[in-house]
C-alpha cells in the first residue's frame, strides 16, 4: 500500500471567537473556532474545528480542548450574532485665572483624535473607524519670574504642533509606547534649546512646568517635570507623579534651571477610569480621596464631567487657594454596539 505524500509549503492557523447566540444555540460549549488553512503540493484546503477554551479567568491562561458540536452546519460562514465593546474616550477641561494674579500663566492642550493604519485609502474603514487616542498637557508658568505666561503657552504650543506633526505617526505602531517615548523627549530638549534661546535673547530668565499624557486605547504615556500632578482615579485615587520640589523651590522645570529630563512612565487605564492632570493651584488645597469622590462612579456625560472639575476648583478656593487653577480630564468609557 502507497500513502501519498504531501509537501506542504504553507500553513496559516487563527483562532476566532464566535458570536454568544451561536455559543448559545450552535456550538454548545465552543466558544473559539480554530482554522487552519494548508497550502502543498496537491493543492490548497482548510478546515474549521470548534474548540472550547476554559482557565482563562482564573489563571490568566488557556487551554485549548476539542468539541463536537451537534450540528455540523454551524461552522464558519453562517451569520454571527454578538457584542463589540469600543472604548470610548470623554473629556473635559478647566482653566480659570484664580482670585489673586492679574493674568493667567497656565496653559493647557486637549487633542483628541483617532489613528487609522496607513494604506487603508489614506483614512479608517467607516465599519471601525479607527483606535482613539488623546494628548493631555498642562503647563503652570513659574510665579516668581517675568512672563510666565509666555513660557507655558510656548512649551504648550510646541509639543501640540508635535503631536501632530510627529507623534500620531508614532503612536501608530503596535508597541508605540517606547516609540513615542523617545521622540517627545527629543521635543522636550528641543523646547527647552528654544527657550534657552529666547532667555538670551531678551535678558530674561523664565521657566514653566510640563506634565504631558499621550492615551491610546486603554494605554497611556506619560512625561513629567515641575510640580504639576497626574492622577488616575478609579477604585482608588492614585497619583502618579512625584513634584520635583523641595526645601521650598522648584528644582525642575523647562527653561530658568539646568534642564534634566522629564520623568517617563507607561500603564494601562481600566474602564470608567478617569486620567486627570492638574497645576498645583488645583490640587493643592483638596483633601486627600476628594478626587475619587468627584469623578468615580457609573457613566458620566461630558457637561458632568466639567461641572465636577468647576465645583472641585471652587471648593479650593473656598479653603483659600488664590492661584491660577487648570485641569484636564480624560476618562474611559465601555460603549457596547451590537455587530
Amino acid at each position: 500500500m502507497v500513502l501519498p505524500v504531501l509537501f506542504v509549503k504553507k500553513c496559516v492557523f487563527s483562532l476566532t471567537r464566535t458570536g454568544e447566540k451561536a455559543y448559545n444555540k450552535k456550538y454548545k460549549n465552543s466558544r473559539w473556532i480554530l482554522s487552519a488553512s494548508v497550502r502543498s503540493c496537491r493543492g490548497f484546503f482548510s478546515v474549521a474545528i470548534p474548540v472550547d477554551v476554559v482557565g482563562k479567568k482564573k489563571r490568566g491562561r488557556f487551554a485549548v480542548g476539542m468539541a463536537c458540536p451537534r450540528d455540523r452546519s454551524a461552522l464558519p460562514g453562517g451569520p454571527r450574532v454578538g457584542r463589540r465593546v469600543d472604548m470610548a474616550h470623554m473629556t473635559a477641561w478647566y482653566w480659570d485665572r484664580g482670585n489673586f494674579r492679574e493674568t493667567n500663566e497656565d496653559s493647557f492642550s486637549l487633542q483628541r483624535v483617532r489613528l487609522c493604519k496607513k494604506g487603508v485609502f489614506g483614512g479608517c474603514r467607516k465599519d471601525k473607524g479607527g483606535t482613539p487616542a488623546a494628548l493631555l498637557l498642562v503647563c503652570d508658568g513659574i510665579g516668581g519670574m517675568p512672563k510666565g505666561e509666555i513660557a507655558s503657552g510656548f512649551a504648550a504650543e510646541r509639543l501640540t504642533e508635535w503631536f501632530y506633526g510627529e507623534g500620531i505617526d508614532r503612536m501608530r505602531a503596535l508597541f508605540w509606547q517606547k516609540k513615542t517615548a523617545q521622540s517627545a523627549l527629543a521635543a522636550f530638549e528641543k523646547v527647552q534649546e528654544e527657550i534657552e534661546r529666547f532667555e538670551q535673547r531678551e535678558k530674561v530668565c523664565i521657566g514653566t512646568t510640563c506634565t504631558m499624557a499621550l492615551v491610546k486605547g486603554l494605554g497611556f504615556l506619560l512625561l513629567h517635570t515641575g510640580d504639576s500632578r497626574a492622577y488616575l482615579i478609579g477604585r482608588r485615587e492614585r497619583r502618579l507623579t512625584q513634584d520635583h520640589y523641595s526645601g521650598g523651590a522648584l528644582r525642575r522645570c523647562l527653561g530658568a534651571f539646568c534642564h534634566q529630563g522629564p520623568d517617563v512612565l507607561w500603564g494601562r487605564m481600566g474602564k470608567k477610569e478617569t486620567l486627570l492632570l492638574c497645576t498645583d493651584g488645583f490640587y493643592r488645597a483638596l483633601p486627600e480621596g476628594f478626587l475619587k469622590g468627584c469623578f468615580y462612579g457609573d457613566r458620566q456625560e461630558e457637561g458632568n464631567c466639567y461641572k465636577r472639575l468647576k465645583g472641585a476648583a471652587n471648593f479650593g478656593k473656598a479653603q483659600g487657594e488664590k492661584d491660577n487653577q487648570t485641569a484636564v480630564l480624560l476618562r474611559q468609557e465601555g460603549r457596547g454596539q451590537d455587530g
